[in-house]
């Protein structure tokens, strides 16, 4: 079988290169292959006062590596997959979002503003899209919104 795999690529530290979890595979000659990895679902345009995720990390590559934006931004985005399920006693999770054309680590996220804590998997699923309210971070040249929240979600567990 012949794959195709699509992926944002950084350079770790200078000398490595690693992919997102934000990777779309595409096969042609297996007609089931589409049907086990489905495509992309596509992000909602931002509303007033939000942003895309191509934009935020516009804004985390306009920093410095390792900086923190001052400001905080909304950030649209679709959950493309959970890296950190541990849901340790913080209650903060740290997943990847898209637009379909970058990504971003939400890097140890709060559920909701009042700081609250996820207490469960089901509260942020893939495929998700949500509302990230955050600063930006230039995390070794990747765009990672810190210090924030989950704002909204179409997630029905939210």
């Amino acid at each position: 079988d012949f794959i195709v795999i699509s992926c944002y690529l950084t350079n770790y530290s200078g000398s490595v290169y690693e992919s997102s979890g934000a990777c779309f595979t595409y096969s042609s000659n297996n007609p089931h292959f589409n049907e086990v990895f489905p495509a992309f679902p596509g992000c909602p345009a931002p509303g007033e006062g939000e942003i895309s995720v191509t934009e935020a990390e516009k804004i985390a590559l306009s920093l410095e590596s390792k900086a923190t934006s001052t400001e905080t931004y909304k950030i649209r985005g679709v959950v493309t997959d959970i890296t950190d399920t541990s849901l340790s006693s913080y209650g903060n999770l740290t997943f990847n979002i898209s637009d379909g054309q970058s990504y971003a680590t939400c890097y140890r996220i709060n559920y909701k503003k009042s700081g609250g804590k996820f207490t469960n998997l089901n509260q942020v699923q893939k495929g998700d899209t949500v509302l990230i309210n955050a600063k930006i971070q230039n995390y070794n040249g990747t765009c990672e919104p810190v210090q924030g929240y989950v704002a909204e979600s179409t997630n029905p567990n939210f």
